[in-house]
Parts: C-alpha cells; sequence; structure tokens
C-alpha cells in the first residue's frame, strides 16, 4: 500500500483485504509506503483481521 489510507479509499482497501483473507491462509499488509492512515483504513485493517480469524487464516502488518 502506498500513499493515504483514508475514508476515501477505505472501501477499496476493506475489498481487497477480504478477497486476501479469504483466499490464501497467510496475507501480509506492508504499510511503508502509507504516509497516512485514518480510522476509516484502521476500520479496514481490523475488520479484516477478525474476518481472518474466523477463517483460520491470518492477518500481519509490515511496517
Amino acid at each position: 500500500m502506498v500513499g493515504e489510507q483514508d475514508a476515501a479509499t477505505a472501501s477499496d482497501l476493506r475489498y481487497a483485504l477480504q478477497q486476501s483473507v479469504a483466499t490464501y491462509p497467510l496475507t501480509v499488509v506492508d504499510l511503508r509506503g502509507v504516509q497516512f492512515m485514518d480510522c476509516a483504513g484502521l476500520s479496514a485493517l481490523m475488520s479484516a483481521h477478525r474476518r481472518a480469524g474466523e477463517q483460520g487464516a491470518a492477518l500481519r502488518l509490515r511496517r
């Protein structure tokens, strides 16, 4: 991910993360290129983390 993750991009982020955790046993989100993330971006990450746990998968953040 790069740039800003905020209310304008949260729905795309949420969709991409949900697809990834539904498909792969491990999803790694690389945050090195993210300059800003608001509560909408954090909510998308938390939702994906919750969904991964429900499906026996894992979501990891890399900074």
